[in-house]
């Protein structure tokens, strides 16, 4: 029997209920079944589905334990019951969307046209599995690009908004994440050799930089490890590594634990594409101060490669600032009767502190070309940044804050332990503003010192190259952001980097659209807003584009092809926009 009409937001359970009854104690156990039932505001409600009877009564029909036979019997009982309900709900949630997404057909066609679909399903034999992990990982792709989230969101609701179905489960997908976390390195190669083949590669100049996600929990596991997070959280936290090729598109990923260094990263990245021949030639790597250290100079120039790094003003000598604020001959970049930068190029041989094998230090010398530049529009940001922390800075001295409330300000104050009326040095803490720090960092405002290998190439090319490093912040911008690359819902360390997976593979599908399909006709952002919005009301009798004109026409434009801006269309017109191919 089973209760009906109470069951609205409640989870029913079958569980065997043991007792003696008062009249027949003598008998033994009494054996009844019971349905538990949760009912929102009235905590759970019990009631009997079937009397079983004495335990003595059950045994002499031949049950040699009827208590545990019971139980295993309602245990299997409600595990069966569970599958059912969890399919009904995928049914109901199914078939209850009446707006289909048709936008993710650009993913689609994209991925159709890297051609990987066997390579992929060679992992149906090695995990001998009841799906295909081709789809899978397309369902996955589209389905982050389209609205990313937890995976229950993806299983339950936006998988089933496509247009088209995939007979994918929630089980499977929870599956998937792991494994593909394991796989991720074989995964990627496989997506590079399908770029390379379908697109080309230019490797003459890579772009490298660094960043990590924060995880909101108090203790350290696995690669979650406290280490200096990008956006100042005290939170365990996890590295990633991106590699861009010259084009600007994905090239690589790397994740290591969060209190590793990421310095070494771009060395073992940079080995592996190399061994797995997906560098060739010279390559110049272009990265930011953070990567500038003699260990990945040195192994570069030993690779009979190039590099582009910048070095932080702030970190040079007191003679060697002197100097920069001194500088007067600087030669003006204008664009359009503005000046856009002002630089100064030099070459030299410049020491580096090298640490031996047995910890020495030691100097070296360096041949390099060195490109000092000025940019005012950079001068400006950065001076109203420093002010912004000042003033944050003052506020909380004025109110005797605690240290650890400073944040970012705190390197614009001495903290002091000095008595204000007799000068000595006491137990309480005083803030004051380190005048001369904010002076100087204000003078630096603007700055930025290139150091390159590359002696050949003149001071506009070199800080031309280099600028291009904004491409490889936009794209962790678009992971942070637009993929929700955090917070991150998953918590065993293969999972979470099959996480990663999907957002990296997801952000080189928008790039080769971006970049390769569109020739840079479309920003990533309008791409994204595209396949996010473009959707389909079917009706019994028609299907209706519930797309907006202006989103339409974007992509419109760049696809003659197709009609992307009708009213009506047909079930057949549908399917042929979802076989889309570029």
């Amino acid at each position: 029997m089973v209760l009906s009409g109470t069951n609205s937001g409640g989870v029913m359970a079958r569980y065997l209920r043991t007792s003696k009854q008062s009249k027949s104690a003598e008998k033994g156990l009494y054996l009844q079944i019971y349905e538990s039932n949760h009912v929102p505001g009235l905590g759970s409600r019990s009631q009997l589905v079937k009397t079983i009877g004495y335990v003595k009564d059950e045994e002499a029909k031949g049950i040699k334990d009827p208590v545990e036979y019971y139980r295993k019997s309602i245990k299997k009982f409600n595990e069966n019951e569970k599958k059912r309900k969890e399919s009904e709900k995928a049914e109901r949630i199914s078939d209850s969307i009446p707006i289909k997404n048709v936008g993710y057909f650009l993913a689609k066609a994209v991925l159709n046209k890297l051609d990987i679909r066997n390579d992929i399903n060679c992992y149906d034999i090695i995990r001998n599995c009841q799906f295909n992990h081709y789809d899978m990982l397309e369902a996955l792709v589209c389905s982050k690009i389209m609205a990313p989230g937890p995976i229950c969101k993806t299983a339950e609701e936006v998988i089933p908004s496509f247009y088209e179905k995939y007979s994918l489960t929630r089980n499977q997908i929870y599956d998937e994440y792991p494994f593909l976390g394991s796989e991720y390195e074989a995964i990627i190669q496989i997506f590079n050799r399908a770029v390379k083949e379908k697109y080309g590669r230019k490797t003459d100049k890579v772009y490298f930089d660094c960043t990590n996600y924060y995880f909101e929990i108090d203790y350290e596991s696995g690669d979650k490890q406290k280490g200096p997070s990008k956006e100042n959280q005290n939170s365990p936290i996890i590295g990633m590594a991106l590699m861009l090729d010259s084009d600007k598109i994905p090239l690589g990923m790397k994740m290591f634990p969060g209190n590793e260094s990421e310095k070494p990263e771009m060395r073992k990245m940079a080995a592996e594409l190399k061994k797995k021949g997906e560098i060739k030639g010279k390559t110049i790597f272009v990265a930011d101060k953070g990567l500038n250290c003699i260990s990945n100079i040195s192994q570069i120039l030993l690779d009979k490669n190039g590099y582009i790094f910048s070095k932080s003003v702030k970190q040079l000598s007191d003679a060697e600032k002197e100097w920069l604020l001194e500088q007067k001959d600087f030669t003006e970049h204008i664009e359009d009767g503005e000046v856009k930068y002002k630089y100064y190029e030099f070459e030299d041989d410049f020491k580096y502190r090298v640490k031996n094998s047995v910890g020495k230090i030691t100097e070296v010398e360096l041949p390099e070309k060195r490109v000092l530049t000025y940019n005012p529009s950079l001068a400006k940001k950065q001076i109203a940044e420093i002010n912004k922390l000042v003033s944050k800075a003052k506020e909380l001295s004025a109110s005797k804050s605690k240290k650890s409330e400073y944040g970012e300000a705190s390197k614009y104050v001495q903290f002091k332990s000095i008595d204000k009326k007799t000068g000595e040095l006491t137990d309480d803490i005083i803030a004051q503003i380190n005048i001369d720090k904010v002076n100087m960092d204000i003078n630096l405002a603007g700055y930025n010192l290139l150091v390159t290998s590359e002696k050949e190439m003149n001071a506009t090319e070199i800080y031309s190259v280099y600028h291009n490093l904004w491409k490889i912040e936009e794209s962790f911008r678009y992971l942070k952001t637009f993929l929700e690359a955090r917070p991150v819902y998953v918590s065993n360390s293969d999972s979470i980097y099959g996480h990663f997976l999907i957002c990296y593979l997801s952000l080189l599908i928008i790039r080769l659209m971006e970049i390769k399909e569109f020739k840079n006709k479309i920003c990533d952002s309008k791409i994204t807003e595209f396949i996010r919005k473009f959707n389909v009301l079917v009706d019994k009798k028609k299907i209706i584009n519930c797309t907006a004109m202006s989103i339409a026409k974007h992509v419109d434009d760049l696809i003659p092809k197709q009609d992307l801006t009708k009213k009506y269309y047909t079930d057949k017109e549908i399917l042929n926009i979802l076989n889309f191919g570029f």
